[in-house]
């Protein structure tokens, strides 16, 4: 079902991929060892397996609309995911 969504609204998604930099238009990643500047008016960072705060309350700090939502405190399912992105979406 999220997939079908994403193919589907043709969301640009990233594997592999680590997160250098994050200004008010773009956002600077490296794949492969290549350095990639990409234009962004809004970012959704999935990282890791296990929720770790830090970098949400270090970019809380830095950047306005900071969003932390999803398996965060209890693994769920993607119905209650879906629901926060949408949540999230309604309030950007």
């Amino acid at each position: 079902m999220l997939i079908d969504m994403v193919n589907y609204n043709k969301i640009d998604v990233k594997t592999n991929t680590f997160l250098k930099g994050i200004s008010e238009t773009a956002v600077t990643v490296t794949t492969d060892e290549k350095v990639q500047d990409i234009e962004a008016d809004t970012v959704i960072l999935s990282v890791g397996f296990y929720a770790d705060r830090t970098l949400y309350e270090a970019l809380q700090q830095e950047v306005s609309n900071v969003w932390y939502i999803g398996d965060q405190d209890t693994p769920t399912n993607v119905m209650n995911a879906v629901a926060d992105g949408a949540a999230v979406g309604f309030n950007i």
